[in-house]
């Protein structure tokens, strides 16, 4: 039986066409669309026998750009809010210029390897690879949103 630890939400934008900005070019310059900081106990994660369980879901909104290319939403966990950040999960979204209306990328990602913390911190980024120019880039149209809950998966029945 799993005990509820901690859930989060990071709503960034709950109305289409906001924040109507270019979502940057290379992962380095990576935006962050939203942060969680999840109270997990000093639970540690052990991958497929229990222990900290986290899932984590997020939405952005993109408009398509004239220049084909990928969307990469990337989700990070570090130990403290100053990082640094391991990225557990990554996925992948072609735009193409012949899409006229915006599309809502969704992206659902689980930590089972999480270490022992009393709190972990996950970010949601977005960039895009292989739009050269923020001109060509694809425009963050809303909604946004970062989800996450903990439990511990190690817990004997009530």
């Amino acid at each position: 039986m799993s005990r509820f630890l901690d859930m989060r939400i990071a709503d960034n934008s709950g109305t289409v066409g906001f924040p109507g900005t270019p979502v940057p070019t290379t992962a380095a310059t990576a935006a962050v669309v939203g942060q969680i900081g999840l109270q997990t106990q000093g639970v540690v994660g052990k991958v497929g026998l229990g222990g900290l369980i986290v899932n984590l879901q997020a939405v952005v909104g993109i408009s398509p750009s004239i220049t084909p290319g990928t969307v990469v939403l990337r989700v990070a966990r570090a130990t403290t809010i100053a990082g640094p950040f391991t990225t557990i999960h990554t996925a992948n979204h072609l735009v193409s210029p012949v899409l006229t209306l915006p599309s809502l990328v969704s992206v659902q990602a689980s930590d089972v390897s999480a270490p022992s913390a009393a709190e972990l911190v996950y970010q949601l980024l977005v960039h895009t690879e292989g739009i050269l120019t923020l001109i060509n880039s694809p425009v963050r149209s809303g909604p946004e949103s970062f989800y996450g809950i903990a439990m511990d998966g190690d817990s004997p029945p009530a």
